[in-house]
């Protein structure tokens, strides 16, 4: 069940970050609020993510983290 809920949650985060693409990052912090994921969650999903390079994650500034979708062109 765990798997399934942090898929479906995963899968929510690169819905959320396609929606609002622009070239630009999205705060890990407003996508955890915007999708209902807690924020440590929602971190350690886009580390996943960043992982396998679907999205870039970068940390800004006070530690806050920003991913935006990876360009595969």
């Amino acid at each position: 069940d765990v798997l399934r809920r942090n898929t479906d949650y995963a899968l929510r985060i690169v819905v959320h970050l396609a929606r609002q693409w622009k070239g630009e990052p999205a705060s890990s912090r407003d996508i955890a609020a915007a999708e209902a994921v807690s924020y440590d969650l929602t971190c350690k999903l886009l580390q996943k993510l960043a992982k396998i390079r679907l999205v870039k994650s970068t940390m800004g500034q006070m530690e806050e983290h920003t991913s935006e979708l990876q360009s595969h062109s």
